[in-house]
C-alpha cells in the first residue's frame, strides 16, 4: 500500500510535466490551457514534499491523491485535444465546449489540491516556499525547542536616525515608524561571545533556514537566529520593514536588532523560555487546561488584531510560531514571510507561496491573494487545534475536519472530555470552535475581521452560522 501511495505521488509529478509540455503546443483555447497549466504547476510544487511524509500513507490522503491523479489525466487529455489541427466548423462548434471543460477540470484540480492540503495531519508542519510555481524550499517546520529574544537597550539613543548598513535600510523615529527605540545593529563578535562561539550547547531550535541560539547580553537572555549564508539578508530586511511599524505589544515577540557584516546574518529577539504552542499540541510539553488554553487563544487574537491595525499580514500563523513567556503569555513570532500592505490597499497578489501546509488559506494557495483574511484562516486552524490539544490523544485528522464533525454530532459531551471543565466552560469551548470554523470559511468575505474575533471571544456578539468547508 505504501508503494502505491509513493507511485501516486510520482505519477502526479509525471502528469504535471506532461500537462505543461502539452500546453506549450496547443493551437486552440490557449488562455484556458495557460490557466490550467498555472494551477497544475503549483500543484506539482505542493505535492512534491508529500512523498517523504508518513501522512501521505493515510487513507484520506490516498483518496485525495487518487482524485488528483484522475483530474490531471482529464486535464492532460483536454490540453492534448487542443493541439490538433481542426477545420473552421470544428473550431466554431467544439472549441467553446472544450474551453468550458478545461475550466471545469481546472476547478476540479483546485478543489482536489485543497483537499490534499487539508488532509494533512496538522501535527506535521511542512514549510514550503514556491516561486513562480517552482518548489524553492520544502522542509519539516519544527518549533523552537525552548523559545525565541531581551536585551538592555538603555544605552541606545532614542534620537531619530536614518542609516544604510550593508544593504539593510533603516528609517527610525518619524511619524510612520513609531518604534519605542531604534533597532540595534550588533557586532558579530558581540554575538559570538554571547553564544560561547555558537556552541551546540546553546542551540535551542531551528526555524526556517536559521539555527536559533540562546545568548546572554548585558546579563539578559536573548534568542539569536543565525543564517548559514547570505540567504538571511531578505529575512533581516523583512524584520526591519515590519518592526519599524510596530511598538511593543505583549502578544508579539520583541525584535531587538540584527547583525549583517561580511556574511554574518543574524536576528536578535527577546528570549522566550516556555517553548511553543506546537510542543503542547503534539504532546512533548504538558497539556493546558481550558482556562490556560483560552488565555492563549485570546492573546494570539489580540496580537493578530494589533498586527492588522498596522497593516502587517503574518502569513504563517501556526502553533510553531506562537511561543510562551515566563507567565505562559503567548507571543507571535517568526516574521520572515510577513507582508506589509499599503494603508489604502485591501489585498495584494503574489507569485510566491510561502507558509505551512494545512494553515494556508484557499485563496492564497490557488490565487496568491494576500490579505488580512489569509491570517484569519491560519488563526482559525490554530484556535481549533489548540482546543483539540486538550484531548488525551493527538488529533489524527485536520482540525477543521474534526471541528465540523463535532459540530454535526451536536453532542459536545460525547466528543469532548468532561474533565476539561464544567457546563459553562463546555459552552465556551463550543463557542470557540464555532469561531474557529467561521475564521476558516472557504471564501474570505465569509470570515470575520480580527477585531470581530476579539469581540466574539469576549462573548460580546452573536455568532453567524458557519458554512460546511468545501474540502470535507
Amino acid at each position: 500500500m505504501v508503494d502505491l501511495v509513493l507511485d501516486s505521488v510520482k505519477e502526479i509529478g509525471k502528469l504535471v510535466l506532461e500537462v505543461k509540455a502539452a500546453a506549450d503546443a496547443v493551437r486552440h483555447n490557449k488562455d484556458a490551457c495557460v490557466e490550467l497549466t498555472n494551477i497544475v504547476d503549483l500543484l506539482g510544487a505542493i505535492i512534491a514534499p508529500l512523498e517523504d511524509l508518513e501522512m501521505s500513507k493515510k487513507p484520506v490522503m490516498r483518496a485525495a491523491l487518487t482524485s488528483l491523479e484522475r483530474a490531471l489525466r482529464r486535464g492532460h487529455k483536454l490540453v492534448t485535444a487542443c493541439q490538433r489541427e481542426r477545420n473552421f466548423i470544428y473550431i466554431l462548434f467544439k472549441a467553446r465546449r472544450l474551453s468550458r471543460q478545461l475550466l471545469k477540470v481546472k476547478d476540479d484540480i483546485t478543489l482536489q489540491m485543497l483537499i490534499a492540503n487539508f488532509a494533512l495531519n496538522a501535527n506535521t508542519h511542512v514549510l514550503i516556499t514556491i516561486v513562480h510555481g517552482r518548489l524553492f524550499q520544502s522542509s519539516l517546520h519544527p518549533p523552537p525547542l525552548e523559545g525565541a529574544g531581551l536585551i538592555d537597550s538603555s544605552n541606545i539613543s532614542g534620537e531619530s536616525y536614518s542609516a544604510n548598513y550593508v544593504g539593510i535600510h533603516i528609517v527610525q523615529g518619524n511619524g510612520d515608524a513609531p518604534s519605542l527605540s531604534p533597532l540595534r545593529i550588533f557586532d558579530p563578535v558581540e554575538l559570538e561571545v554571547a553564544t560561547n562561539k555558537f556552541s551546540e550547547e546553546n542551540v535551542i531550535g531551528k526555524g526556517g533556514r536559521a539555527t536559533i541560539f540562546k545568548g546572554a547580553l548585558s546579563d539578559e537572555l536573548v534568542a539569536i537566529k543565525r543564517y548559514p549564508d547570505q540567504s538571511g539578508s531578505q529575512s533581516i530586511q523583512q524584520y526591519v520593514n515590519v518592526f519599524q511599524l510596530l511598538i511593543e505589544h505583549e502578544n508579539v515577540v520583541k525584535f531587538l536588532g540584527f547583525c549583517h557584516v561580511n556574511g554574518s546574518e543574524m536576528l536578535v529577539e527577546e528570549y522566550i523560555p516556555n517553548g511553543s504552542l506546537f510542543e503542547i499540541i503534539n504532546g512533548s510539553s504538558e497539556k493546558l487546561d481550558w482556562l490556560s488554553t483560552f488565555r492563549v487563544i485570546q492573546g494570539v487574537a489580540h496580537g493578530v488584531a494589533y498586527l492588522h491595525s498596522k497593516h502587517v499580514i503574518h502569513l504563517d500563523l501556526n502553533p510553531a510560531n506562537v511561543v510562551l513567556d515566563y507567565n505562559m503569555n503567548p507571543k507571535i513570532s517568526n516574521f520572515e514571510v510577513s507582508k506589509l500592505l499599503d494603508k489604502n490597499v485591501a489585498e495584494a497578489g503574489s507569485n510566491e507561496l510561502v507558509g505551512t501546509l494545512g494553515y494556508m488559506s484557499p485563496e492564497y494557495i490557488t490565487d496568491g491573494t494576500i490579505a488580512m483574511p489569509s491570517d484569519l484562516f491560519g488563526f482559525g486552524v490554530l484556535l481549533i487545534h489548540s482546543i483539540s490539544a486538550m484531548r488525551s490523544s493527538i488529533l489524527e485528522q485536520h482540525p477543521i475536519t474534526w471541528a465540523w464533525g463535532v459540530r454535526e454530532a451536536k453532542g459536545m459531551k460525547g466528543l469532548l472530555d468532561p474533565s476539561w471543565g464544567d457546563e459553562h466552560q463546555l459552552v465556551e469551548i463550543k463557542r470557540c470552535m464555532e469561531i474557529g470554523l467561521l475564521c476558516t470559511q472557504e471564501f474570505p468575505k465569509d470570515r470575520p475581521t480580527m477585531s470581530h474575533v476579539v469581540e466574539f471571544l469576549n462573548g460580546n456578539q452573536m455568532l453567524p452560522t458557519p458554512k460546511k468547508p468545501c474540502f470535507i
